[in-house]
């Protein structure tokens, strides 16, 4: 009888034990010790089905705190310049509830979309949370190209490009008006299918004026869905002759010889000629010219010891064009 009693103590102590010790026990022990933060969105993905890309996606996602300590959101951060996420508040207490509206523009956009906005936070567990935003941009209008870029073009060019403005047949609309400011582009279009297809013929008129050329064609529309359309225009304008940089830049100091290089290439001269390069007097710049045949010229320039009294000097190379003869590059430095 006497045995059995310490039997069954020693059952009911193991017992005991066994529990205490479970993973559940441990967990629960843990839990008391160490507080934490939870970070739940019910719904972190927002399907938003099939959009026109003329419009704008909103949507706003329900955040809570199922931990037993406050959460703290340290940052949101969209995946791309198109969306925008905005959060009602960044400290959350125990049960609590904060809203983040995310607005995402489809403007450009075409096919499949799977925008992120990243949630970070003291969630131990997920310290990087993510929301998603998937659907599909459908147009029924299709702008090719939607802008222009003239590249590297000399000042009496007069080169054109062709933009095609090509409409479904259920938002078929006319064009009001097309309009641009600078005067050195002039737009011409043409109807080549009524309501449904436009040419425009963007040409550049010279004399330009040396450096980045920058215009915006305006299309206006009877249309209540594309109202006003744009097409960006830039042109890099350059003169007799391409240089690259226009500046040497420079740190304050450096513990080691610098080297810089500067490369020349024809613009609205066909071929030209480096005759020499000059540097500051007593500066120790050592150039070196190399011709890299139609391509121009590379011009190095090393054992440069950098200081304040380089700042504001030139660099001042000789051609043989007679109305480019020298071309002075400034040197700048900078403090870092």
């Amino acid at each position: 009888m006497r045995f059995r009693s310490v039997l069954q103590l020693f059952m009911v102590v193991a017992t005991l034990t066994v529990v205490w010790l479970s993973p559940r026990g441990v967990r629960a022990e843990e839990a008391e010790k160490s507080p934490a933060a939870a970070l739940v969105c019910k719904e972190a993905t927002y399907d938003f089905g099939a959009r026109d890309n003329s419009e704008s996606v909103q949507h706003t996602f329900v955040i809570a705190n199922t931990g037993n300590a406050p959460l703290v959101i340290s940052k949101v951060q969209p995946a791309c310049g198109c969306t925008v996420a905005n959060l009602t508040k960044d400290h959350l207490n125990p049960g609590d509830e904060a809203f983040l509206t995310a607005t995402l523009s489809l403007t450009g956009q075409k096919g499949k979309i799977h925008k992120s906005i990243a949630i970070e936070s003291n969630d131990p567990k997920e310290p990087r949370f993510t929301l998603w935003l998937d659907g599909e941009a459908t147009t029924s209008l299709t702008l090719e190209p939607q802008s222009i870029h003239f590249q590297s073009v000399t000042m009496n060019s007069d080169a054109e490009r062709t933009v095609d403005l090509i409409v479904e047949e259920q938002a078929a609309f006319n064009i009001l008006k097309v309009t641009n400011n600078n005067s050195h582009v002039q737009v011409k279009h043409e109807t080549v299918k009524g309501g449904m297809f436009y040419q425009f013929r963007i040409k550049l008129v010279p004399p330009l004026t040396k450096g980045v050329l920058r215009d915006v064609v305006t299309i206006q529309t009877d249309s209540t869905r594309y109202p006003q359309l744009t097409i960006p225009v830039t042109a890099q304008v350059i003169g007799e002759v391409a240089v690259t940089p226009e500046r040497v830049v420079l740190p304050v100091k450096s513990d080691e010889p610098l080297v810089r290089y500067i490369l020349m290439s024809p613009g609205s001269v066909d071929t030209f000629k480096v005759e020499s390069v000059e540097v500051p007097k007593d500066s120790g710049i050592k150039a070196e010219i190399t011709p890299l045949g139609k391509s121009g010229y590379r011009i190095r320039l090393s054992d440069i010891h950098p200081n304040t009294g380089l700042n504001g000097q030139m660099i001042t190379i000789a051609t043989d064009i007679p109305s480019l003869s020298r071309i002075e590059l400034p040197i700048e430095v900078i403090a870092k």
